[in-house]
């Protein structure tokens, strides 16, 4: 139970750190993105506003307004990232534009819960009913998660509750093979 309970706390902690690493790297990236796509910018303005029109031109716009904003381009190019960077951080989900910090929060919680869900109930019960406990509510928690995945994605539940059971069942067979590996 110790050693179930620790490794459920220490991977609870690993993955926490591993997300907010990975959201804060890709952030990193993105800002460096933003100072290369500014550097680009500064070394040939005339290229970067053809460009923008270009894509804009694509988009629909009339050939008068193209032309406003062409002209407001040519006098101030650097708008130009600000642009670009208004279309992707409108095109992102609130989960991506959430701190790293709540997603770190909540990787913990929930890595936490799954981690001490198989384990709690050989704390509160004989091992012979903790096996069947576990079991019960392992599964329970995972049929919630592919609902919930399914309601999220728009999914059929039937193709989440599979795809979750599954990736459930390859994790359980990877351990039964780690455990006889090391017995």
């Amino acid at each position: 139970v110790l050693a179930g309970a620790t490794g459920a706390i220490v991977a609870s902690v690993s993955m926490t750190a591993g997300c907010f690493l990975e959201i804060e790297s890709v952030r990193d990236e993105e800002e460096q993105e933003r100072q290369e796509r500014n550097a680009a910018i500064s070394s040939n303005p005339q290229q970067a506003v053809a460009g923008m029109i270009s894509q804009l031109s694509r988009s629909g716009l009339s050939a008068g307004s193209l032309a406003a904003i062409q002209t407001d381009l040519a006098r101030n190019p650097h708008v130009i990232t600000d642009l670009e960077t208004a279309i992707t951080e409108g095109r992102k989900t609130s989960a991506q534009r959430a701190s790293p910090v709540s997603h770190a929060i909540w990787m913990f919680l929930s890595a936490l819960l799954a981690g001490l869900t198989p384990v709690l109930p050989f704390v509160f019960f004989p091992a012979d009913a903790a096996w069947m406990i576990c079991i019960t509510i392992t599964s329970a928690l995972l049929l919630l998660l592919s609902i919930g995945r399914a309601r999220i994605s728009n999914r059929r539940p039937s193709r989440e509750i599979l795809e979750t059971l599954g990736i459930a069942l390859a994790a359980a067979i990877a351990g039964v093979v780690v455990a006889l590996l090391l017995k």
